[in-house]
């Protein structure tokens, strides 16, 4: 546990005394403004005589003395108004709770860089440790203090700044004025965060806030939590400048989740030969959909590989699942929309649904559990074969995955077209030619799909002998 000396004596402090873990505070400053000579056995000591105590916080609870800004570079400084609840239990309870919230969400999204828009950050910096943004770059909207702890390199200036953050918005800022500055003037960042006072009992003049018009903004992911009230990160809706082809793919009719014109559907098995009045099916065209019964749906992979090449990206999800956003603590999730699709892509190769990891079995040992004993056999060592006689560079890579505890499960990734079509030259010239050896006949249905299964874990073996930039996005599981 750390060692606090705590800056001057003050009638808050003599207050709480007796919340205060004393048994990690190492010393009290003696400032012109101290109350108490003495206060819990501990001496004042003068300002001139700290040097010789060894601390790791400086707590300011005298902050019209500011000669504790010279301590400022070397020692975290923390005020009373940025500790989230009595006792001072350090370091852990001395993050303000919306910082550790804005910072680790904004993260989460994929951003690196904010925009301190009302310079909160800045003004209270003095008593804010860099502590509180490990992770992000945080700029100034205007001309910083000269307060030395700022040339820590997490400050700095970025034109390209990725969020736009405001702190108690409340505090400056009517409702309605609020939320016209952000549409007018903050709709080109890629997100812009601020918190709300709507698990609190504020004042009379904040009851307005507690119906802040969420649904005019559009896309706003909330996080509750009541040390901080709610955080929200607005995502304008800006469309895509690339094209976008989402796929869902289906074995029955269904409606799409979302209302985004780049996702559309794909049916495939024997329901491409019912009366269908929307989507595309995967038996028309240059296709194989009589091998959906045994390979799933690699089938509409398939046909879209041979039918659908006139887009940048192309990507896969299923009825029932979709993308969504990589922050396990928001409230609501959201479909990945093609605006986000665009801007992952700008920084990874490509997407796939995040890991299943299996830490009691091997990938190989689990699928042998789930189908007909002879029907795994039989198919694992039919590709086995095809890989090593065909495709032999990546023979280890196979055995390593299969061998191994984890895989992107589910068929569902997100591609540029040209990386789609070399895995689809490489994924094509392996399934059919195992179909083909496979004696389907032997087995029940679900059994005689094992050729589909082991493709299911075709992606990560490719994956393995390429360079490629992978970003894991979580799976959204929706009602049928």
């Amino acid at each position: 546990m750390s060692n606090v000396l705590i800056w001057g004596t003050t009638e808050y402090l003599c207050e709480h005394e007796g919340q205060i873990d004393w048994s990690h505070i190492v010393g009290i400053v003696k400032t012109n403004n101290s109350k108490d000579a003495q206060i819990h056995s501990h001496e004042g000591i003068p300002v001139d005589l700290i040097n010789n105590i060894e601390f790791d916080y400086l707590l300011i609870m005298d902050e019209d003395d500011d000669r504790y800004l010279n301590y400022s570079d070397v020692n975290h400084c923390i005020s009373k108004e940025y500790c989230s609840k009595l006792p001072f239990v350090l370091p852990d309870s001395v993050y303000n709770p919306i910082y550790d919230y804005i910072n680790s969400n904004i993260y989460a999204m994929g951003v690196r860089s904010v925009v301190d828009v009302d310079n909160v950050t800045i003004k209270y910096g003095n008593k804010t440790p860099n502590i509180y943004w490990p992770k992000l770059k945080l700029v100034p909207n205007k001309e910083k203090l000269k307060y030395s702890f700022y040339e820590n390199n997490l400050y700095g200036d970025d034109q390209d700044a990725e969020c736009a953050l405001f702190i108690d918005p409340y505090e400056k800022y009517e409702v309605s004025a609020f939320v016209r500055l952000l549409k007018e003037q903050y709709f080109d960042y890629s997100y812009v965060a601020f918190n709300l006072p709507l698990s609190f009992k504020y004042p009379d003049y904040m009851n307005k806030w507690n119906n802040f018009p969420l649904d005019d903004l559009g896309q706003v992911y909330v996080v509750e939590n009541d040390m901080c009230g709610t955080f929200c990160l607005w995502e304008p809706q800006k469309k895509a400048t690339k094209q976008i082809h989402m796929h869902v793919i289906s074995h029955k009719e269904f409606e799409i989740k979302t209302e985004d014109s780049c996702y559309s559907k794909l049916y495939v098995g024997s329901i491409c030969n019912e009366d269908i009045q929307d989507g595309n099916r995967e038996n028309v065209g240059e296709n194989i959909s009589e091998l959906n019964p045994y390979i799933n749906e690699n089938t509409g992979i398939y046909w879209a590989w041979k039918n659908d090449l006139k887009c940048d990206y192309i990507g896969f999800c299923h009825y029932r699942r979709y993308f969504t956003t990589d922050d396990i603590t928001m409230v609501e999730r959201h479909i990945l929309p093609s605006a986000v699709i665009e801007r992952y892509l700008k920084s990874y190769d490509l997407i796939v649904s995040g890991a299943y990891i299996d830490y009691g079995k091997t990938i190989e040992g689990r699928f042998a559990d789930t189908i007909d004993r002879s029907a795994y056999k039989e198919g694992m060592q039919i590709v086995r074969k095809i890989i090593t006689e065909t495709q032999p560079d990546y023979a280890k890579a196979f055995e390593h995955v299969f061998s191994g505890h984890s895989f992107f499960p589910c068929n569902m990734f997100i591609m540029p077209i040209d990386i789609f079509d070399k895995y689809c030259q490489w994924l094509f010239s392996i399934l059919p030619k195992a179909c083909e050896l496979f004696n389907i006949e032997k087995y029940d249905n679900y059994s005689s799909r094992a050729i589909g299964f082991i493709a299911e874990r075709m992606l990560t073996v490719w994956l393995m002998k390429q360079d490629y930039r992978v970003k894991e996005l979580p799976i959204q599981q929706v009602e049928d």
